[in-house]
């Protein structure tokens, strides 16, 4: 590979939405722990010899207020501590470190959770080589009308039936009335479009599909040929 290239996709890497959003959250937990952790230094009172020089000069004696007037004693009345507080160091170290756990709790969750996000939009990777087998993992990069044709042509009805059912999921996850994902069942699929009007359609392409990939008898040309408009059909609905 040229340096160019290998210097263009180390930028693109760089610039990527996980790597943004974990620059992000480094910055925000540097900036919750300053603020937690932070103690400014107490002011310092000025030594003696500073106050002389800096008095030096100046007569307070006019600023005086005037003598306060004799009151009458008060008897001393006790002072009683029922009311006031008391905390434990042991208490006061648990609490703060509690409030440091959670924090970090919920900031890992929500860093968790944008990276999940994040990956899920990540496109894949362009060397990665797209065949018959792992269509389903790669779904939205796949050339589906180019394998249709060529299962047509091969006489692999079966295979077309297959693809036929792939291309409806792919339309359906672009409508955003599904969301797509390699692990997710046919019934799976049919659940999210409970509210859907394409549910009967979807459950009965199902069921063609299953019938026709999972047994082990070949699909005729006729058996084909009946259902395949049935299937564009579908598609051409969603």
């Amino acid at each position: 590979m040229p340096p160019s290239s290998i210097l263009e996709k180390h930028v693109k890497s760089e610039d990527s939405p996980v790597n943004k959003t974990i620059h992000s959250y480094t910055f925000f937990l540097l900036g919750f722990f300053w603020l937690l952790f932070y103690h400014p230094a107490p002011a310092q009172a000025p030594t003696h010899d500073a106050w002389a020089k800096a008095t030096r000069g100046l007569d307070y004696s006019k600023d005086l207020p005037d003598p306060p007037q004799k009151r009458r004693a008060l008897p001393d009345m006790p002072i009683s501590n029922d009311s006031a507080p008391s905390f434990s160091p042991f208490w006061a170290n648990f609490w703060q470190l509690a409030a440091i756990g959670a924090g970090i709790l919920i900031v890992a969750y929500g860093l968790y959770r944008m990276l999940l996000a994040q990956s899920n939009k990540l496109p894949q990777d362009a060397t990665v080589q797209i065949t018959l087998e792992n269509l389903e993992q790669h779904l939205h990069e796949s050339d589906l009308e180019r394998f249709l044709r060529d299962a047509k042509s091969n006489g692999a009805f079966s295979q077309a039936i297959r693809i036929y059912y792939l291309m409806t999921i792919k339309k359906l996850a672009e409508k955003k009335v599904i969301t797509w994902s390699p692990d997710k069942t046919n019934r799976t699929y049919q659940r999210e479009l409970q509210n859907a009007p394409y549910l009967p359609e979807f459950k009965w392409a199902t069921r063609q599909y299953e019938a026709v990939w999972f047994s082990n008898k070949a699909l005729q040309v006729s058996e084909f040929q009946s259902l395949e408009p049935l299937f564009q059909q579908l598609i051409q609905k969603i």
